[in-house]
């Protein structure tokens, strides 16, 4: 045989295997979407790892941020009282009388958490991977 004509079988040979390769692998593609055990298996799959991502994080800090306002009113009055203290005598039907108009206040909370011991923690965290394992 020539060379050229070898070259050329091989070429083909080489091709054909690769347009057979791909024709496999889209079979087998086409094969995975229409079989719906194996999707339920995948998604089965899929819920198992995120089980074990929920008990993997149970333990993590957590942190929470609050803020609140207010706008508030009040009056208080005080009369009859009798007064009396060292230096300025005594004094009687002495009144007293407070009031807030328009008092705001303001509060900004944060908080860390970082759990250490926690049985309920356990034994959720036992649970998430048990359900993992059986979805596997």
């Amino acid at each position: 045989m020539r060379p050229r004509t070898v070259a050329f079988a091989a070429i083909v040979a080489v091709v054909s295997q690769a347009a057979a390769a791909i024709d496999l692998v889209g079979a087998w593609r086409a094969a995975q979407k229409g079989d719906f055990e194996y999707s339920a298996a995948q998604s089965a799959g899929a819920a198992g790892q995120a089980r074990r991502a929920q008990a993997d994080n149970l333990w993590n800090p957590s942190l929470a941020l609050s803020a609140t306002a207010g706008v508030g009113l009040a009056e208080s009055s005080t009369g009859g009282a009798r007064f009396s203290a060292p230096g300025f005598g005594q004094s009687n039907g002495v009144s007293f009388n407070t009031s807030v108009n328009h008092g705001a206040s303001g509060r900004l909370r944060v908080v860390a958490r970082q759990p250490l011991l926690s049985a309920e923690r356990s034994t959720q965290r036992r649970q998430l991977e048990l359900g993992a394992d059986v979805a596997a």
